[in-house]
């Protein structure tokens, strides 16, 4: 009988947890001819995501017109750092941006 009640509980309190995944975050963004820095500083109100960058290596100063209600932050980023040399990944409640590797750069490895 205790085992029985104990599942039913876990049964329970996970029909009423809330979906923790930051991922989900949904943003509405009305931007014209905005930096990316203050497309960025607005997700950031927006979520509780937190951008993490070098402003030496990542040029957040390109403008961009993005217009979208209700959409997720993936989405939101695809299209600002799109044609750009800006990429991203997403660890918990962190947003990394990273500058792309260029491929035709050769680099010679030498060594024994």
């Amino acid at each position: 009988m205790k085992l029985t009640l104990f599942f039913l509980l876990v049964c329970i309190s996970g029909l009423f947890a809330s979906d923790a995944n930051s991922q989900i975050a949904r943003v509405n963004i009305q931007a014209s001819d905005l930096e990316a820095s203050e497309i960025i500083r607005q997700i950031e109100e927006q979520t509780e995501y937190l951008f993490v960058y070098n402003h030496e290596y990542v040029d957040l100063g390109r403008k961009a017109t993005i217009r979208k209600t209700h959409t997720p932050v993936t989405e939101v980023l695809a299209e600002l750092f799109e044609d750009s040399d800006v990429i991203y990944a997403m660890e918990g409640n962190n947003i990394l941006l990273m500058k792309r590797n260029d491929r035709s750069e050769k680099t010679r490895i030498t060594g024994r």
